[in-house]
């Protein structure tokens, strides 16, 4: 008795400050009053609680940090395959957003964590082959584009920088439960547009002509009250529970492979390619995103003066 007692007890009690901290934040972010709603905390907690440990898996399959700088881009493939030169490496990394809303401590080594996303798409291009002593032109050759270049979650350890990509994975679902919620609201509001228009065209119709218009309204009006049911703050805890307990749905990672020689043409291992394995994030937005975490050297943001000729340089080249 004392031992079902005890499992019990465990089982009320609030869980780790952890899941308590994720579980408010949660909550905070999506809408404030369903901290009075029916089942909260105990069946939000129980919701989240798988969805962490997935979110726990995400974090630690993000590959890095890789460290950018010019003695990884001669050494690393991978840093080489993402740059177009050590100055396109410098010059993005300047003139990053991470860069901008970081600021290292009074003697910090000055390195700086962030995860870098980017994407990349195959571009077909026609070139010139060796075959044995053999010179083909006109060669159809993919190579690989990396491009939009995205620096966000600065931090000043690695491990910091995983934090706040954890936190960033949650805040991802939380912002999916949002978007699920508003999705009804919007449909119910184009129900009582749907409404009110059609009560309006009874009034001023024959009534003759207006038999099968009651029932329809009459129908519109149910879904709209069933709409609004779905939306009472003590039904949230569904729109929850959808996404928090089928989190892949929403947010998932995936491997990928790519073989690059070191002119970025793709090229299988036995013709001379390297193999570079990546990691694509996969979202309910449907945009890929290709991430992983980066450590560099921070510079001070550059000035305005920096910034105007970099302008004109841009404008000078198009």
């Amino acid at each position: 008795m004392g031992s079902l007692l005890n499992q019990l007890q465990q089982w009320w009690r609030p869980s780790d400050t952890s899941l308590e901290r994720d579980l408010q934040s949660t909550i905070q972010s999506i809408n404030p009053l369903l901290f009075q709603s029916a089942g909260y905390p105990r069946r939000y907690r129980k919701a989240l609680h798988g969805a962490l440990g997935y979110i726990d898996q995400l974090t630690a399959q993000v590959p890095g940090p890789i460290l950018l700088d010019d003695a990884h881009f001669g050494s690393n493939p991978l840093v080489r395959s993402l740059f177009a030169s050590p100055q396109e490496l410098k010059e993005i990394l300047k003139l990053s957003i991470a860069m901008h809303e970081f600021s290292p401590a009074e003697r910090d080594p000055q390195q700086l964590f962030a995860l870098m996303g980017v994407r990349w798409s195959r571009v077909l291009h026609f070139g010139v082959e060796q075959e044995g002593e053999v010179l083909h032109s006109d060669v159809p050759q993919h190579t690989i584009d990396f491009r939009d270049h995205t620096f966000t979650l600065p931090a000043a350890s690695e491990e910091e920088a995983r934090q706040l990509l954890r936190d960033h994975f949650l805040q991802r679902l939380a912002n999916q439960v949002g978007q699920g919620i508003d999705i009804l609201k919007e449909h119910r509001e184009s129900l009582y547009r749907q409404g009110k228009q059609l009560e309006a065209e009874i009034r001023t119709t024959d009534r003759a002509k207006t038999t099968d218009q009651p029932q329809k309204v009459e129908e519109i009006w149910e879904q709209w009250r069933e709409t609004n049911r779905q939306l009472d703050t003590n039904h949230a805890i569904h729109h929850f529970r959808k996404v928090m307990t089928d989190p892949e749905k929403s947010l998932r990672l995936e491997p990928y492979q790519l073989s690059i020689d070191r002119m970025g043409i793709e090229r299988t291992p036995e013709q001379g390619g390297t193999p570079l394995d990546f990691v694509n994030l996969y979202g309910s937005d449907r945009r890929i995103w290709t991430i992983m975490l980066v450590q560099f050297e921070w510079q001070p943001p550059p000035s305005t003066q920096e910034q105007i000729e970099q302008a004109h340089r841009w404008l000078s080249i198009s």
